[in-house]
């Protein structure tokens, strides 16, 4: 608890303040008067402290905020120091387990968290998207099945289809699992309402299983169908198995997930675009934040290209979580 005064205030975790108070206003109407109040210099000097208030400031650099003008301070002010330490350089941790984390973490993410390094992704969500590294035009079309007269003897490859529900839209993005990577290979748009898109979906990919990845809002009723309608009892009477959270995962999460899932610290690529996915491409490279903080985060919707990126997030977080924040569920027919 503040009151009037200190000679010493510790801070940790200074990126990480969110709620409340903004950090730059705690820091010029609370914690630097508290300092600066203290006493004058030259009494300071009488007592022997080395300074009228003193501020250790700890955190995790996000990017270029408030704590990252704290560290800058020193380069106009001689009575500020900044220090920056790595994982490297703790004796608490083990280097090699840090080092398996770059296949698990973004760039960005991996020099924030261990590098301490100050990396913006800027206003860009998907920021790992790299049009040079991601679109793939030797992606090939889904194994189809095999027939024998009528009947089938052979599957085809699985589909799986990333469904964003918007009347008159219903931006769908269609992509194979091939070893641990999602390999997009289509899209449609335009379907008037799920039960059109659901019925030319089980028609186009008739004889491959096919597995879709709505917006959990899905499981809502239809204000416009009967009891117990939903968008997700529409795609599972055609056939389509329907995989998703009980709830929606926060949106940093699913966010994150695609950007690990684009490129990891170590430099995998684990998605990739063929370039007649124009929405996707389009969707990946424009979608922007209004907020990025973790508790607020609230992607900007003005433009209109989200909706295909949003699909890519439901099934990617789902698919390759970061973390486990909801309960999976899976409907319809069973795998």
């Amino acid at each position: 608890m503040l009151n009037n005064t200190a000679y010493l205030i510790i801070w940790d975790e200074v990126s990480s303040c969110v709620r409340g108070i903004k950090p730059a206003i705690a820091w010029q109407s609370v914690i630097q008067p508290c300092l600066t109040t203290r006493w004058s210099p030259k009494r300071a000097a009488h007592f022997g402290a080395p300074s009228p208030g003193r501020a250790l400031i700890i955190g995790t650099p996000k990017g270029f905020n408030f704590f990252a003008e704290l560290l800058n301070y020193r380069e106009t002010n001689p009575m500020w120091k900044s220090y920056f330490y790595d994982y490297t350089q703790s004796p608490m941790l083990d280097i090699a387990e840090i080092e398996a984390l770059r296949s698990e973490l973004d760039p960005v993410q991996f020099a924030s968290e261990y590098l301490a390094l100050i990396k913006e992704s800027g206003k860009n969500v998907f920021y790992c998207f790299d049009r040079k590294l991601h679109i793939d035009a030797t992606i090939e079309d889904f194994y189809p099945p095999v027939y024998e007269g009528e009947k089938l003897e052979e599957a085809g490859e699985d589909v799986h289809i990333c469904i964003d529900f918007n009347v008159g839209k219903q931006c769908s993005s269609f992509f194979a699992l091939r070893g641990n990577e999602m390999q997009f290979i289509d899209e449609v748009m335009g379907h008037p309402d799920t039960e059109t898109l659901a019925i030319s979906l089980s028609t186009r990919f008739k004889g491959h299983k096919i597995f879709a990845y709505p917006d959990p809002s899905g499981r809502s009723r239809k204000t416009s169908a009967s009891v117990g309608v939903t968008d997700f009892t529409i795609l599972q009477k055609h056939g389509i198995i329907c995989l998703a959270h009980t709830k929606a995962p926060p949106i940093i999460d699913s966010v994150n997930a695609v950007n690990r899932k684009l490129l990891t610290a170590d430099g995998h690529i684990g998605m990739r675009v063929h370039p007649r996915c124009k929405g996707v491409i389009t969707s990946l490279e424009r979608t922007t934040w209004v907020d990025n903080t973790s508790d607020t985060a609230t992607i900007d919707k003005k433009e209109g290209v989200e909706h295909y990126s949003d699909g890519v997030r439901y099934a990617t977080e789902f698919k390759f979580p970061i973390k486990k924040t909801t309960r999976r569920t899976s409907r319809g027919d069973h795998f």
